[in-house]
């Protein structure tokens, strides 16, 4: 607000009151996903217990770029398997993204987009939600936490974690997977230093072993190309010696070419 206020032309608001001052430390909480047990008994308990809202999180627990429990139909492209990331719902209300950087193209897993397409009423519009609560508006996601979700997790004797929770869950298992970390935060609209920063202990690290895989795959190791070109200069340096060796010999059997000696004329 106050950096706002500088901008007005007749502002006289020179100095930053807040720019002196020491403000505490904030504390960033570690990802906490789900482990796979987990994730298997909540898609059974939705599944069994409550198919209505089965795939809210059957979707969002495959592929959190799809971003809320309220999508809509017009963002979405199943022939493509894409989802286009331009809104947030919050507040009760369609809100912009949180940064630029979350307005984005996702590319949406098949089991997905076999959920999408068979939830997916008849006639809808581009801008119906894809998902609604029983009386067919938009969810309000603070209600559907309480009520739904947490509900289940006690449920379940699984620890209590906010839904976001199964962002968490995606991004580990991507990491655990091996999947490029440059298209993964692209593809949750994100950047790559913040992946490492908070999800390296998930990143699969082979080591060197796609190089040793790579260079594993010649004919020819580099010792082995070594070792063929030494034999080859020890055998050159043997052959020279050889012919250094003969050519001081001396053959009796030939006679000298030339004027035979003579005495000279005293």
């Amino acid at each position: 607000m106050y950096r706002d206020a500088r901008k007005r032309p007749k502002s006289d608001l020179n100095k930053d009151p807040f720019a002196d001052m020491d403000w505490p430390r904030e504390s960033q909480p570690k990802p906490d996903p789900f482990t796979d047990e987990e994730r298997d008994k909540i898609l059974s308990y939705f599944k069994e217990k409550n198919p209505f809202y089965y795939p809210i999180y059957s979707v969002l627990d495959r592929d959190a770029p799809v971003g809320s429990v309220s999508p809509q139909m017009g963002d979405i492209d199943l022939k493509a398997g894409k989802a286009s990331i331009t809104k947030s719902w919050y507040y009760g209300a369609e809100n912009p993204t949180k940064t630029e950087a979350s307005e984005r193209e996702a590319s949406l897993l098949p089991p997905v987009v076999d959920v999408l397409k068979a939830v997916k009423p008849l006639h809808v519009t581009e801008s119906d939600h894809v998902f609604k609560n029983r009386l067919g508006n938009p969810i309000n996601e603070d209600k559907w936490r309480k009520k739904h979700w947490f509900n289940a997790l006690r449920l379940l004797s699984i620890r209590e974690r906010k839904f976001y929770a199964t962002r968490h869950t995606y991004i580990s298992v991507a990491l655990r997977a091996g999947v490029n970390t440059k298209w993964l935060a692209e593809q949750c609209g994100t950047s790559v230093a913040m992946i490492e920063k908070h999800y390296g202990r998930y990143i699969k690290d082979d080591g060197d072993a796609p190089l040793r895989d790579l260079l594993g795959a010649k004919s020819e190791t580099l010792g082995e190309t070594l070792s063929t070109v030494t034999r080859g200069i020890r055998r050159q340096e043997v052959g020279n010696s050889r012919e250094e060796r003969w050519s001081g010999r001396l053959d009796l059997n030939q006679r000298l070419h030339g004027p035979e000696p003579c005495a000279l004329p005293s």
